[in-house]
C-alpha cells in the first residue's frame, strides 16, 4: 500500500458550502456536477413532456348517437368507420360524417408552457453558473438570477481569473513533477489558456445542435 504526501496532492474546492454542510461533506465543497445534473435532468424531463403534449396538441372527437348500441352490434365495424372518418379528414382535409354524427377537434391549453422552459434554463443557468448564451445559444446572457446582473462578460472575466489564479499555479506544480522526471527544464514550459472569450467550433457546434 503506497501512501502520498498531502504536499503531493492538488486539491481544488467544489462549490460553496457552510461550514456545518462542509463538514458532512469531510472537508470538501459540493459536488459542481451533481448540482448542474439534477437541474439538467428536469430539463430534459420537461422538454420531452412538452414535446408529448405538443404531438397531441389537437385531438379529434367523432360523436355518433348510440355509440353503445354500435358498439354491441358489431365492434369492429365500428372501429372501421372511425378510422375511415380520420383517414379522410387527414388525407382529403374534409371529414364526411353520417347525419346523426359530429366530428371536431378539440386542443390542449399550454398556456405558461413556454415560460416554464425558460425558467429550467434559467435553473441549468444557474446551478452551472453559466450565462444561457453559453449553454442554450441564448443571447439574453443571464445567469438565471433573480437580478440578471451577471451577463456573459462577467463569467468570462470569473473563468479567468479561476485559470490564473486557481488551476495555473497547481497544473505548474504539476509541470515541475512531470519535468523534474523527465529531465526537461522547467523554465523552457510555457502553460498559455484559449481565450474563453472566442467562441470555438466545437462550441458553435454544439450550441446549433441544441438549438
Amino acid at each position: 500500500m503506497y501512501q502520498a504526501h498531502e504536499e503531493r496532492l492538488s486539491w481544488v474546492d467544489g462549490t460553496y458550502l457552510p461550514d456545518h454542510l462542509k463538514i458532512e461533506n469531510w472537508g470538501a465543497g459540493d459536488s459542481v456536477l451533481e448540482r448542474v445534473q439534477e437541474a439538467l435532468r428536469a430539463y430534459g424531463s420537461s422538454v420531452q413532456s412538452l414535446s408529448a403534449t405538443i404531438q397531441d396538441f389537437v385531438t379529434k372527437v367523432l360523436k355518433i348517437e348510440n355509440m353503445d348500441d354500435l358498439l354491441e352490434e358489431n365492434e369492429a365495424e365500428l372501429e372501421y368507420r372511425v378510422r375511415m372518418a380520420d383517414a379522410r379528414s387527414s388525407i382529403h382535409g374534409t371529414a364526411v360524417v353520417g347525419p346523426e354524427e359530429e366530428i371536431y377537434k378539440i386542443s390542449t391549453p399550454i398556456t405558461g408552457l413556454p415560460a416554464s422552459i425558460v425558467i429550467l434554463m434559467d435553473t441549468v443557468s444557474a446551478a452551472a453558473n453559466t450565462p444561457k448564451s453559453k449553454l442554450f445559444g441564448n443571447m439574453t446572457g443571464t445567469l438565471g438570477s433573480s437580478s440578471g446582473k451577471y451577463d456573459r462578460a462577467n463569467w468570462d472575466n470569473q473563468v479567468e481569473t479561476f485559470q490564473n489564479e486557481i488551476c495555473t499555479p497547481i497544473i505548474e506544480d504539476d509541470m515541475r513533477f512531470a519535468s523534474a522526471i523527465l529531465g526537461v527544464n522547467f523554465d523552457d514550459l510555457k502553460l498559455e489558456w484559449v481565450d474563453v472569450k472566442e467562441k470555438g467550433e466545437k462550441e458553435t457546434a454544439e450550441t446549433r445542435k441544441l438549438n
